[in-house]
């Protein structure tokens, strides 16, 4: 917002298009959020240097330090501040330091009660202003397009159906339309990520508002067990093999179905790695999947338990072609 510091650093500013200037996000803030944050850390390790510095640690460790040790790319689906909170709830303790600044200096030129009204309007205006640039580029009334979409996910999906969603911008409107809205609660949404956890797979059994259980071949037991975090490929039948056939191998404990490798005992594998995923009808062609020829870790074999266990009963649907390997 200051001419002379913006056009050093972003060139002319009398230059800009009309559409860059009447965009929503280009806020101005006269640098009084730094300014007014950087009195309050200087008036703090002016008043108290041993309270500062494991203050200063803090703010350090948890914003710059973060920063490098992530090192996250420039351009993400969202804005990812939530990695750095804690360096800014230290800055916002410093700008309210701030004000103590501002009546420690104003009050050697103003009576207190005088410096000490001054300085709060002065520090309120900061937050306000920001506000006020922020509000028209923060305001979220009047957008349904995320709603919209969820919408037509769901209603695209038959009665009884099961989604496999891939991450959060895909599920969260699904989630709120389904529980906030009610729209299509018979539609059983599967987070295909959340696989690699215990306690979704546990859920999966029950009822969730109008969705039924969802089926699965291997037991809950198995997949609790630690046993197929991580199962591993070793050819030893001609492809290709039923799907079902080979989840009850996998989840079997039977010394058979075992293998032998440089651990101490033996281990889960799976000895094929192409499936046929629905009995194959007269004149239609098996509908094969390939799986890595590596192993498989525990969500993309729920994720084949699940789609095993109900294809032909249920119908799936997939919200990502980003799924699992």
């Amino acid at each position: 917002g200051i001419p002379l510091i913006d056009a050093m650093r972003l060139g002319p500013q009398d230059k800009f298009p009309d559409w860059r200037k009447q965009n929503k996000g280009r806020n101005v803030y006269y640098l009084l959020p730094l300014l007014l944050g950087i009195a309050g850390a200087f008036f703090h390790y002016k008043k108290n240097r041993r309270d500062f510095i494991p203050v200063l640690i803090f703010f350090f460790f948890t914003g710059l330090a973060i920063v490098i040790y992530l090192n996250e790319i420039p351009v993400t689906p969202r804005e990812r501040d939530y990695a750095v909170g804690g360096s800014f709830y230290v800055y916002c303790i410093w700008t309210g330091i701030g004000t103590l600044f501002l009546f420690s200096w104003l009050r050697k030129v103003l009576p207190g009660y005088a410096a000490a009204l001054l300085s709060i309007m002065v520090s309120l205006f900061v937050p306000i202003w920001m506000a006020m640039e922020n509000y028209d580029d923060h305001d979220r009334s009047g957008r349904y397009v995320a709603r919209d979409v969820a919408y037509n996910y769901l209603n695209s999906c038959d009665k009884n159906a099961i989604l496999f969603t891939n991450a959060d911008n895909d599920t969260y409107p699904l989630w709120y339309a389904q529980e906030t809205e009610g729209i299509r609660t018979d539609v059983r949404l599967i987070l295909a990520p959340f696989l690699t956890a215990d306690w979704y797979i546990e859920k999966l059994s029950d009822w969730h508002n109008e969705a039924a259980p969802v089926e699965m071949i291997i037991s809950k037991d198995k997949y609790a067990s630690g046993d197929l975090n991580y199962v591993p490929y070793y050819k030893r039948l001609p492809d290709p093999a039923p799907a079902k056939s080979l989840l009850e191998f996998v989840g079997s404990d039977d010394p058979r179905a075992l293998i032998r490798t440089d651990r101490e005992s033996p281990i889960n594998y799976y000895p094929v790695d192409k499936v046929i995923m629905q009995p194959v009808e007269p004149g239609n062609d098996p509908v094969v999947a390939t799986l890595n020829n590596k192993g498989l870790y525990k969500h993309s074999i729920a994720a084949l338990d699940i789609i095993a266990a109900n294809i032909g009963k249920r119908p799936i649907y997939f919200l990502s072609t980003q799924l699992p390997d």
